[in-house]
């Protein structure tokens, strides 16, 4: 499926997704990153949706987090649910920042959309974006 095709699916889960967003609890999991992180700093979330469970978290604890997304109904909802966050209508393979502009990158539920082929591209990039020390948590499902 092409990208294309899937952000009108993932534009369509927005209407809905209100309803279901506290289906993924992944509060254990960020608690466990986000110790080895310091107490604040500048996030880069890829596929970040609408913004939660991972943008919501690290705003709320004081950090400057960017979230990537390719569909522009999850980020105006992102827009809605974390408001500092600074919102990229991009494709995760095509954005690029700075390097060494994060301490965090995380990419959750979302590596799967893209072709294993591209993941080492995608991978070599968050390794330029991160400072010294960062950290990066990504999930394959």
């Amino acid at each position: 499926m092409n990208a294309e095709s899937l952000a009108r699916i993932y534009d369509g889960f927005a209407a809905s997704y209100a309803r279901n967003r506290d289906v993924f609890d992944l509060g254990e999991v960020l608690r466990a990153f986000s110790s080895g992180l310091p107490d604040s700093g500048d996030l880069c979330d890829l596929g970040c949706g609408a913004g939660e469970p991972v943008s919501a978290y690290f705003a709320s604890r004081g950090w400057r987090v960017t979230g990537v997304d390719f569909t522009a109904g999850m980020l105006e909802l992102a827009d809605e649910f974390v408001p500092s966050m600074t919102s990229v209508l991009g494709d995760m393979r095509d954005v690029d920042f700075a390097d060494e502009s994060f301490d965090a990158v995380t990419a959750v539920y979302c590596l799967f959309h893209i072709p294993w082929r591209d993941h080492q591209a995608v991978f070599d990039r968050v390794s330029r974006w991160l400072r010294p020390g960062g950290q990066f948590l990504f999930t394959y499902a």
